[in-house]
């Protein structure tokens, strides 16, 4: 009868600990899985945020420093598009990105800054490159990386803002590939304006 006792605490207990067992393995997961619906129920209500462009000096075309505080959106979303043309991704990246928004948002103002981070003697090929890719858009230089650096992005980098010039998102990485995502988020911006304007 003893021997029967043992063996029934044994097999008693057996069913309780798998349950403890289960219920561990549960809270592991819902705690694994919880931060991640977390993280994107934040991003997804992240409203844009006031922005000031660092007070860093850049070189326009013509080989003169211009303060980057003076790139305005002037009431109209501004794109603006770290790259390097040293990089040829970063150039077909620049480039596709570019196209794709002048096509796509036809009788739409939007203003397209590129910052182009190569040193100064890489720098001078690319104002030629862009004349014959013949891009429509606001070419600067940034041959230290003093700008990059303040607003701290790696090229390739592309920031929309708003014209508050406000953030009103942004994507590390080349975006090729994600275009239409890309002028989705403008036509947003673009409607936000037009909706204030009535």
């Amino acid at each position: 009868s003893l021997i029967f006792l043992a063996f029934r605490r044994i097999f008693v207990r057996l069913p309780n600990q798998k349950k403890q067992a289960k219920m561990k393995t549960r809270l592991t997961i819902s705690g694994f899985f919880f931060p991640i619906l977390f993280f994107f129920g934040t991003a997804a209500s992240t409203q844009p945020q006031p922005h000031q462009l660092p007070s860093v000096k850049l070189r326009d075309i013509n080989g003169h420093p211009v303060d980057a505080t003076q790139i305005r959106a002037d009431s109209k979303p501004l794109l603006m598009i770290f790259w390097k043309f040293s990089d040829k991704a970063s150039c077909n990246n620049l480039k596709t990105l570019v196209q794709t928004v002048n096509d796509s948002l036809l009788g739409e103002i939007v203003n397209v800054v590129a910052i182009c981070s190569d040193d100064a003697v890489t720098s001078q090929q690319a104002l030629p490159w862009i004349k014959s890719s013949e891009l429509e858009l606001e070419l600067y230089f940034d041959p230290n990386g003093d700008f990059r650096r303040a607003m701290g992005v790696k090229p390739p980098y592309t920031i929309l803002f708003d014209r508050e010039m406000r953030i009103y998102c942004q994507q590390a990485g080349y975006c090729i590939g994600n275009e239409s995502l890309v002028c989705g988020k403008i036509r947003e911006c673009l409607a936000g304006l037009h909706s204030n304007r009535k």
